[in-house]
């Protein structure tokens, strides 16, 4: 293998990933940058591996091994699971992106790694998902904190497109009181009716929420076993309760 790095500049979003490593021979370069040529603040880069696991998000499939991504983030962006953000809220149409979601959260938790919500509006469907749709899970034995932000409530949100009540979009769960921050997101109904609970949290201390907004929905937040609880510049609109 060649002690050199490969770097690609593309407009390909984060799903074409596999498609771009797939295509490259490891035994000419190690490690390989592929970078968004409109953004070029998420590239990442990929080292080559002999073995592992593709997981859809931060290891993938190469032609010649694994390329398992190398970037020193304290965070998990959902698009690297393949969540498109293609909602469009009007003609509600787009990309089921509950599974692709549940992904992250899922990696993020057993990683320790917080959760970035970027850029766009991502349909939550009853689609193959219990209940609660997402659900991401924390433990006070890492000593680590839950947070999940996004890009600002008018740029990243998580909208519901179903009609059941008695489900919760996104529930946080803590093991032994974890501290729980949400920040800079949106959750909301889909314009048809007010279904569903935005954001359950249990057993979480404290649980700090800003810059979040909450629309079209039966309920914004329920907070179960939580103690201290701090709200700040939070929106709660065409809400049932």
């Amino acid at each position: 293998m060649a002690n050199e790095i490969k770097q690609i500049e593309t407009n390909a979003t984060y799903q074409d990933v596999p498609s771009i490593l797939s295509s490259i021979d490891n035994s000419y370069a190690e490690a390989v940058v592929v970078s968004n040529e409109i953004d070029r603040t998420n590239g990442n880069i990929f080292v080559w591996k002999n073995s592992g696991t593709s997981n859809g998000g931060t290891v993938y499939l190469g032609c010649s091994g694994f390329g398992e991504m190398q970037r020193d983030v304290s965070y998990v962006d959902i698009k690297w699971f393949g969540a498109k953000g293609d909602y469009y809220i009007w003609s509600a149409t787009g990309t089921d992106d509950t599974q692709a979601i549940q992904g992250a959260l899922s990696y993020a938790t057993n990683n320790e790694l917080e959760i970035y919500l970027s850029k766009g509006k991502y349909r939550i469907t009853a689609a193959g998902a219990t209940q609660p749709y997402l659900l991401l899970l924390g433990s006070a034995g890492s000593g680590n904190s839950i947070r999940i932000f996004g890009a600002g409530a008018e740029h990243s949100s998580l909208v519901y497109d179903g009609t059941d009540n008695s489900k919760t979009i996104l529930k946080i769960e803590s093991i032994g009181n974890v501290g729980v921050t949400v920040e800079n997101f949106e959750i909301r109904g889909n314009e048809q009716a007010r279904y569903g609970v935005g954001i359950h949290t249990f057993s979480t201390l404290p649980l700090h929420m800003s810059n979040m907004r909450f629309l079209l929905l039966d309920m914004g937040v329920y907070a179960e076993a939580t103690n201290n609880a701090y709200f700040n510049n939070c929106l709660f609109d065409y809400l049932t309760y």
